[in-house]
């Protein structure tokens, strides 16, 4: 395993991230973290982020995205936070049961228009709530 996380980087007209899995692929690489900052337009665009989380302990962790438009987390694969739709900043979390170790990781995000954002975070009942640290993501 490789510190960082996995993207691919769309653009076009989306009203959801279920509309992502047609869509083609403009870039892709690997980032330090999830981060829409590398988008080429202000508008219109969307990226997909996966990789792998590594859990510190055994626990019930509440994962959250605060995102403008649309964002859904999956965590091995199931949907632990669903904040879809075009709408403006607002936060959506869900909670799962993880062992210790890695499991899959992903994150879809689309930017509709006006404003974008997305953050990714996550707490435990012995970690405070905070955005995903850089050395808890990795790649193959």
């Amino acid at each position: 395993m490789k510190p960082g996380i996995r993207f691919n980087y769309f653009e076009g007209s989306f009203k959801s991230t279920d509309e992502l899995a047609a869509a083609k692929v403009k870039k892709n690489g690997i980032l330090k973290n999830i981060s829409i900052e590398s988008a080429a337009v202000r508008d219109s665009f969307a990226f997909v982020f996966q990789g792998w989380i590594k859990i510190p302990k055994k626990a019930i962790y509440r994962f959250y995205t605060y995102s403008d438009d649309g964002s859904k987390l999956f965590i091995d694969g199931k949907e632990v936070v669903n904040n879809d739709g075009s709408h403006g900043s607002q936060r959506a979390d869900g909670k799962i049961a993880l062992d210790e170790g890695y499991h899959r990781f992903k994150v879809l995000y689309f930017e509709d228009y006006m404003g974008n954002e997305l953050e990714v975070g996550f707490s435990s009942i012995s970690i405070r709530e905070c955005k995903i640290p850089d050395e808890l993501l990795f790649t193959k």
